[in-house]
């Protein structure tokens, strides 16, 4: 039986416990009033209490569908084990809001989000853990919340938990305004826990498009990307980070940026390797809550773009460098066009007679001589001593001679370029390119007997 005067404070109601017949003087937004309860076999119940918010702690427009769940945390995944707690009711130490001790706790109809719980005895054994569920109504923005109650200490007066949100967002107290994952509750009768924010699933979002499915080498392309905030909070100096595929370069004079039908102005662009951030670094500029803005740039293709993916993406950041929302990513096929990736190469085995390097109309073509490529390929040579590869890609390009399919020659001197005398020749094809690879030869001389 109670026979200490104990003054409790709880989230703007407070109780005065007299003695064992005793006086309950309830407070309830500036309203008081008196009931007499009859403490017996109930003596000892506790009620861990707190209050549901929205994500920036402000109370919600409405409670409607909204309910507390407390579970027994035999899987937390999936939490169904419902805590049975004790019924209650005013005149046998419930307690307002939650006077009858439901469980589930609807809060349809708070104008404030409060809720409290009942533990008896049994329930209060150091090391007994719950997990407390804010459940949303259907389709709402909103996330559900989980936070585990783990039980620390009980005297039989007083019950002490620790806190611990399941998503990583904080918490916080009555008594103190500091926000952690994990926060330690030393008297639950007293001692609220406030800042359960329920917090829009997605508060941010990230959306990226085009002028353009389809692009090619000498094109330029439009990009639009809008930031929605979705939550009640503002976004300050956020962060848009574009990774730009091979090919692909941001023109600066392009950029554009509005909230609304306002322009963003000094807008703060930074660029490593193919990564371009945007820093939207007005003097206290945000995105505010509930608003949009889009920013839009755009971007010129050269030849190296038929080699790169086409696709870039990009992320929205808070001013610490933290991803809020992205990739999103835009696919964008890229065409040849008038510029290919591969290129050709054309050339002609010839006897040269001066040693120029160059075929004249008296300078006879080889047939069958053998070329190899730099990557194995096999090249023969026509009636005239012509041949061509097609569909070479582009770069530094190599072929050599095979002087053993043309019995009877030798490689001819070139009297002009002495990197020419050399069974090897070295070509740099460019993109959509056609280069030559020409090999002149001569009689090999015979010995007079």
């Amino acid at each position: 039986m109670v026979q200490a005067r104990k003054i409790y404070n709880q989230a703007q109601y407070e109780y005065e416990v007299v003695s064992s017949d005793t006086k309950i003087k309830s407070k309830i937004n500036g309203k008081t009033r008196t009931v007499t309860v009859t403490i017996d076999g109930k003596d000892g119940l506790i009620d861990p209490i707190g209050n549901i918010t929205g994500c920036n702690g402000q109370v919600l427009p409405s409670y409607a569908g909204y309910s507390v769940f407390l579970f027994n945390t035999i899987d937390r995944i999936n939490p169904t084990s419902i805590v049975a707690l004790d019924r209650t009711t005013l005149a046998t130490g419930g307690l307002e809001p939650n006077s009858t001790n439901l469980n589930p706790f609807s809060l349809t109809g708070s104008t404030d989000g409060r809720y409290n719980f009942l533990f008896n005895l049994s329930q209060t054994v150091v090391g007994k853990s719950y997990i407390l569920v804010v459940k949303i109504p259907e389709n709402s923005s909103y996330g559900e919340r989980r936070v585990v109650i783990d039980i620390t200490g009980f005297d039989g007066t007083t019950l002490s938990y620790q806190a611990t949100s399941l998503d990583g967002k904080p918490l916080s107290t009555t008594e103190s305004n500091v926000k952690k994952a994990s926060i330690s509750i030393a008297d639950a009768a007293r001692i609220g826990l406030v800042g359960v924010g329920i917090c829009e699933s997605q508060p941010a979002k990230i959306v990226k498009t085009a002028d353009r499915a389809t692009a090619e080498p000498g094109d330029t392309v439009v990009y639009r990307i809008t930031l929605s905030n979705n939550s009640d909070t503002d976004i300050p100096n956020p962060i848009v980070a574009d990774t730009l595929p091979l090919g692909m370069f941001l023109r600066p004079d392009s950029i554009r940026a509005s909230l609304g039908t306002t322009n963003i102005n000094n807008i703060n662009l930074t660029q490593v390797g193919q990564t371009a951030s945007f820093k939207f670094s007005a003097p206290g500029f945000s995105l505010p809550a509930r608003k949009v803005v889009n920013l839009v740039y755009a971007v010129t293709l050269d030849a190296d773009a038929i080699r790169g993916t086409g696709q870039n993406s990009a992320v929205l950041e808070d001013s610490t460098g933290r991803i809020i929302d992205g990739p999103a990513t835009h696919l964008l096929s890229i065409r040849q066009g008038l510029i290919r990736d591969t290129g050709t190469i054309v050339g002609r085995v010839f006897v040269d007679k001066n040693f120029d390097g160059q075929q004249q109309a008296n300078e006879p073509g080889i047939p069958n001589a053998v070329i190899y490529m730099d990557d194995g390929n096999r090249i023969t040579t026509d009636a005239n001593g012509l041949f061509s590869v097609q569909a070479v890609v582009a770069g530094a390009r190599s072929g050599t001679i095979d002087l053993t399919s043309l019995p009877g020659y030798s490689l001819a001197p070139n009297l002009y370029f002495k990197e020419r005398n050399s069974r090897s020749r070295l070509v740099k094809l460019a993109p959509g390119g056609i280069v030559r690879m020409n090999f002149g030869v001569t009689p090999t001389a015979r010995e007079v007997k």
